[in-house]
């Protein structure tokens, strides 16, 4: 599934996601070695930037998995030649059929505008991809944030 040649990963979200990204970030670089960056979508859809992706990772987390805009990105993304996952609660969005794989959150239907379920599983979820070794815990990330 990974490039031969892992250059890096690159995480694509907004909102409550684009938080989750932030935590992979930490997580992924720590476990890879490897350099890992917050992706800025609008460089994509309204600066029409073109990037490199060739041996990179691209990660698109999302709720709902219908965001155009990070569809549009993750697509982007592999036309530039990056191996694509989506993270999501929703295996037949767009999103999903957009991606080389898929992590099926199963968090359930969000009832609420905080996405609170789904964020603590992209959480859950970036710990068990990035392969963490144990001085790194999502338990201690879920920690940090019931204190602020």
């Amino acid at each position: 599934m990974l490039p031969d040649d892992l250059a890096g990963i690159v995480l694509i979200g907004r909102g409550s996601s684009d938080n989750a990204a932030i935590f992979a970030r930490y997580a992924f670089e720590v476990a890879r070695g490897r350099p890992v960056a917050l992706a800025a979508p609008s460089l994509h859809t309204l600066y029409g930037a073109r990037s490199d992706y060739r041996g990179y990772l691209a990660i698109a987390v999302s709720q709902s998995g219908r965001t155009p805009e990070i569809v549009s990105v993750l697509e982007a993304a592999a036309r530039a030649g990056a191996v694509t996952v989506a993270i999501t609660n929703d295996t037949a969005s767009p999103l999903a059929g957009a991606a080389s794989a898929v992590v099926d959150l199963r968090a359930g239907e969000e009832r609420a505008v905080p996405a609170t379920k789904t964020f603590t599983a992209q959480l859950r979820s970036e710990e068990h991809t990035s392969e963490l070794q144990s001085h790194v815990r999502i338990s201690y990330a879920v920690f940090c944030l019931k204190k602020k």
